[in-house]
């Protein structure tokens, strides 16, 4: 069996009916015997962890499969602490907290609560909220206002609306990061991502609110927002009054001065609407998100001209060309066919030597899916969210959108064995879906 059979069997055990190599088993065969809940396996892997080899841990985690075992609390404090902590907060949850209590390693202590925070878990909200109320330092506390939002965005909108939490954590990267995967990759992943790469810290922040008001809309709307949802595109129903919903609550969190109440509500509405299969207009001021047809291509195209003939493009309108050219890269195949894909080619042509890192980042990635080789050299930061992944993939949002746009089984693999562990379901999911 070669490393992509072992892959699938480890990954989907229930679709296998033979048997693994057990003499002498390499990794991939391990960790194919160790989700088949094999005994003598299982016995090995308590074996292991009682020896205190942590790093097996890894393995099981990369599985995506429970384990228990005494000694997950020692391993905390060990270099595998975030997977004793993934661990554990599945099959005993207490023994992390009391854990998180005693422990006065700080380090030590964000490793193990970013296990809950990445798996998007309610339960430790109370434990983190504590933590968060006796700290006086502002890049922890950027930290954990991260993973406050990760566990549940819905009460951490409501506690930033009242000031209990600083919305300083929307600045972090990896805060960012650990969100859009806690909550699921969004409209505004690429988007967030291309600005984050090229460190432009100001559109970031603004893309940041967009995506953080999507990923919340996308976890916790339910059958009772539809409703909400077509009174406001049919009625054309005041944004603050849909945006009072909880669902909707990162809106008023994120702006109490109502200057972007229209946009952010747009934003929520339409990716709850994605998430409840509902029809939608899409998001004012970004055409392609509407659906494409001849209309909507002009109006893109009006978009990328105004940010080819401005001298300086402020942040929103930086953040609606970024988020029109991740539109344009995601129907490339269907542009391809319309009369007007010239005119899109040139636009994007043009927009690889704009100021900004981001834009040029984009258009070369939109001009790569309508079928032509970018019009100037992609800086080597930004190849592997453009063309195809070759670096290894990191725990950051390039690397969830490397992960999106890769079609190679060797990187994926790579990816999943070896890569950030903090991404290990996503990874596996991938190679699941696509191999």
């Amino acid at each position: 069996m070669n490393a992509l059979e072992l892959a699938k069997i480890a990954l989907s055990p229930e679709h296998f009916s033979g048997s693994v190599e057990s003499s002498s088993p390499t990794r991939l065969q391990r960790m194919a015997l160790i989700a088949q809940d094999d005994e003598k396996t299982g016995d090995w892997v308590d074996a292991q962890l009682d020896a205190g080899n942590f790093e097996i841990l890894d393995d099981v985690v990369r599985l995506g499969i429970g384990w228990d075992h005494d000694r997950l609390v020692d391993a905390l404090d060990s270099d595998h602490g975030y997977a004793a902590a993934w661990l554990l907060s599945d099959a005993d949850p207490d023994r992390l907290v009391d854990w998180v209590v005693e422990c006065d390693s700080g380090k030590a202590i964000l490793s193990a609560l970013r296990a809950p925070a990445c798996l998007g878990d309610p339960q430790f909200f109370e434990l983190v909220l504590d933590i968060y109320s006796d700290i006086d330092d502002a890049k922890i506390e950027r930290v954990l206002g991260g993973y406050l939002a990760c566990m549940d965005p819905v009460r951490c909108a409501r506690e930033m609306l009242g000031g209990v939490i600083d919305a300083g954590w929307l600045r972090s990267r990896n805060s960012m990061a650990d969100f859009v995967y806690a909550t699921g990759l969004n409209t505004w992943t690429p988007t967030l991502a291309y600005f984050d790469v090229a460190d432009q810290s100001n559109p970031f922040e603004l893309a940041a609110m967009l995506a953080v008001c999507a990923g919340t809309a996308l976890v916790a709307s339910d059958e009772e927002t539809v409703a909400p949802i077509e009174n406001y595109y049919r009625e054309g129903e005041d944004p603050r009054v849909i945006s009072s919903r909880p669902e909707f609550g990162m809106v008023a969190a994120l702006d109490d001065e109502d200057a972007l109440v229209e946009l952010l509500t747009d934003v929520s509405a339409f990716e709850a609407s994605l998430a409840l299969e509902l029809e939608t207009p899409g998001v004012h001021g970004l055409p392609l998100l509407g659906g494409l047809d001849s209309d909507a291509l002009e109006a893109a195209l009006d978009l990328l001209d105004e940010a080819i003939g401005a001298e300086q493009s402020s942040d929103e309108q930086m953040v609606q060309t970024v988020q029109t050219l991740v539109d344009i890269r995601r129907q490339g195949p269907q542009i391809q066919q319309l009369d007007a894909l010239q005119d899109v080619l040139d636009a994007c042509g043009m927009l690889q030597s704009h100021r900004s890192k981001a834009i040029c980042a984009a258009a070369a990635a939109a001009e790569v899916a309508l079928g032509r080789d970018p019009a100037i050299s992609v800086p080597e930061k930004f190849a592997s969210m453009v063309l195809q992944p070759t670096v290894p993939m990191s725990d950051g949002l390039s690397g969830m959108v490397m992960l999106e746009l890769s079609n190679s089984p060797d990187w994926m693999l790579e990816a999943w064995l070896n890569g950030p562990i903090e991404r290990a379901e996503a990874t596996a999911d991938a190679l699941r879906d696509r191999f």
